[in-house]
This record gives C-alpha cells, sequence and structure tokens, in this order.
C-alpha cells in the first residue's frame, strides 16, 4: 500500500515521521533550494497563508535545517539511500536505476520502503545494516 503526504508541515513541528519524510520526498527540489513550501489554502482570490508574524532569521534556515538532517539521514543507509534520494528525490527513471543499480522494480520499491522506515522518527540506536537484519 503506498501511503500519500499531508499537503503541508511546519517546520517547527517537524519530526520526521513517515509521512513527513514522504512529504520532504516530494517538496525535495524546493527545499534543496532553501525555500520551504508555503502552504496553500481553500480561497481562490488569495491561494498562499500570509502570516504577519516577525521571522527570526535568515528565510533558507528551516529548509536547510531540515535538509541537512534529512541528508544525514540518508547517508547512514550507505549504498540504499543514494538509490532512494536517486529515485524519490532526484526523479532518475528505473531504467537508469537497474543499470546502475542492478535492481528491479519490487527490490526498489522494497529498498524505499526501507530506507524510508529507518530515516522516520527518533535516531536509532542500530546501524542500518543492523536495522535490515544483514
Amino acid at each position: 500500500m503506498v501511503q500519500r503526504a499531508k499537503e503541508w508541515y511546519s517546520a517547527g513541528a517537524f519530526k520526521f515521521k513517515y509521512n513527513e519524510v514522504l512529504w520532504i520526498y516530494t517538496h525535495y527540489e524546493e527545499l534543496s533550494q532553501g525555500y520551504w513550501p508555503r502552504k496553500i489554502c481553500g480561497y481562490i482570490d488569495n491561494p498562499y497563508v500570509v502570516t504577519h508574524g516577525r521571522r527570526v532569521g535568515a528565510y533558507f534556515e528551516d529548509a536547510a535545517g531540515i535538509m541537512a538532517e534529512f541528508h544525514q539521514r540518508l547517508d547512514a543507509c550507505d549504498r540504499d539511500g543514494v538509490i532512494c534520494k536517486c529515485y524519490k528525490c532526484l526523479g532518475w527513471e528505473l531504467e537508469h536505476i537497474r543499470t546502475v543499480a542492478n535492481v528491479n522494480q519490487e527490490q526498489l520499491d522494497t529498498l524505499v520502503m526501507r530506507v524510508t522506515q529507518y530515516i522516520s522518527g527518533r535516531r536509532r540506536q542500530r546501524t542500518y545494516r543492523e536495522f535490515c537484519g544483514h
């Protein structure tokens, strides 16, 4: 079963839960450029939520902090983390990944699910290899 990410998460409440990681996959390019995706509301005349509070710090700090943690967690997954990033974040086609990593669709889906589970939530005391049972 494929889980879908919620439409929007606030940076302050981000905990790296499973659906939040799926959301990062969806918004990877925008977050990598230092922009936190805007929350879209239902009004046609004003599609973006406007906040009137003063922001402390640079606009890119929230995205940069989340992405640094995301990449650190992916790096802990070694080869599988790189494959997951290429497929889910960079949009590589299965054929290209198959050529480079020698995996089929079923193996790739399992790998992505396993990496996503590992990098979700609190930092684990086990290594990725221990988590996978290798």
